[in-house]
C-alpha cells in the first residue's frame, strides 16, 4: 500500500479498514514500507515491494509527493493500481476518473475483480 504515514486517520484506515479487513475477508496480505524492518535503504525496500506486488493500492487524499513518486514507479512497471481518496477532504487531484472513496466493501469487490 502506498500512502503517507503522518496522518492518524489514514493509519487507522490502513490498519483496520484495509489491512485487517482484507486479511480476514480475502486472506490477502497487504504491506506498506513501515511494515518492514531491517537495515535496508528504505527506497530499495519500496522498489522491491512494488516490483513483487500483484496489486498496488495508493491513498492519494493529501497529494503527498512520495506517494505520487511511488505511484509513478508502479505505473511504469504496468502494475494494477487502485487509488483511494477521502472525498470529504478537498483535493485538487488530477486523477479523479480512477479514484475510489474510502469504503471497505467496495474496495474488497474491486480487489477481487482486479486479481481475477
Amino acid at each position: 500500500m502506498i500512502m503517507p504515514f503522518k496522518f492518524h486517520d489514514l493509519n487507522n484506515l490502513y490498519k483496520v479498514q484495509i489491512k485487517d479487513f482484507l486479511k480476514q475477508e480475502l486472506n490477502i496480505a497487504i504491506f506498506r514500507a513501515d511494515d518492514f524492518n531491517g537495515n535496508d535503504i528504505i527506497i530499495e525496500t519500496i522498489y522491491r515491494q512494488i516490483e513483487q506486488a500483484e496489486l498496488i493500492i495508493a491513498e492519494i487524499t493529501h497529494n503527498n509527493k512520495n506517494v505520487f513518486y511511488e505511484l509513478g514507479y508502479a505505473s511504469a512497471l504496468k502494475k494494477e493500481i487502485l487509488m483511494i481518496q477521502n472525498k470529504t477532504v478537498p483535493s485538487d487531484s488530477f486523477l479523479t476518473n480512477n479514484i475510489l472513496e474510502h469504503n471497505a466493501m467496495i474496495l474488497t469487490t474491486l480487489i477481487i475483480l482486479k486479481l481475477s
